[in-house]
């Protein structure tokens, strides 16, 4: 068995060579031709840095921090970018709502009773008409627009969903936590009751439906 013959570079020729030369010169040539119309390009258009676009109110760097992902022609320091991306933000105009001025002095959460007495209630250092701002360590601030009511009883929220409500009444503490227990479970058991009971409510469309003969039936089934 004859072995195989191991492969060999194959050999450029002079004129080949000579061919990649005059192409390299050719693709440096139109380089020196990008690079001059880049420049020209550069000039046309006032240039901004990502803080003036944003202070320019551009739709793209509203929530970006530090810089924008787009390669705008109005981009400071950048050439070869000529598509405009700049697209100013639409107003935003809400509705204004008016909330309750509560008056709360301190407010406590369920959490705040332990061994059958209530603890660490936290002050109400300011109300707005928007907020309830606390003295606690991380300065909570409570947003009135997660207001909701049991039983003509106002409950709060703050941003990771505890529920607070009014503390300057002791004797109404116990009413107000039973309120939110007894609603949870209402809500537990009826979210319980829907994944355990099939929903009937609307007939399978397979099903014969009523005042439908099985003829009738058999041609929407199966067609005619």
């Amino acid at each position: 068995m004859d072995k195989p013959k191991p492969m060999t570079m194959e050999i450029i020729s002079e004129e080949t060579y000579a061919k990649l030369r005059a192409i390299s010169s050719r693709i440096t040539e139109l380089k020196c031709q990008i690079r001059e119309l880049e420049d020209e390009a550069y000039e046309l258009v006032p240039k901004h840095t990502f803080d003036e676009c944003k202070a320019m109110g551009c739709v793209h760097t509203y929530r970006n921090r530090w810089d924008c992902h787009h390669s705008c022609v109005r981009r400071l320091n950048e050439k070869g970018n000529l598509h405009d991306y700049y697209e100013k933000k639409k107003p935003v105009f809400k509705p204004r709502t008016d909330y309750p001025t509560l008056g709360w002095k301190q407010v406590a959460t369920r959490g705040a009773k332990w061994k059958g007495e209530w603890h660490g209630f936290h002050k109400v250092v300011q109300e707005t008409d928007k907020t309830l701002l606390l003295d606690d360590a991380w300065k909570t601030r409570l947003f009135k627009s997660t207001i909701f009511t049991l039983e003509d009883v106002i409950y709060i929220k703050d941003r990771s969903g505890t529920i607070y409500f009014c503390a300057d009444d002791p004797d109404a503490l116990d009413i107000q936590v039973t309120l939110l227990d007894v609603t949870n479970r209402e809500w537990c058991e009826q979210n319980n009751r829907r994944l355990v009971t099939p929903d009937t409510s609307y007939p399978s469309e397979l099903e014969q439906r009523e005042g439908e003969t099985k003829e009738e039936w058999e041609n929407r089934i199966f067609g005619e």
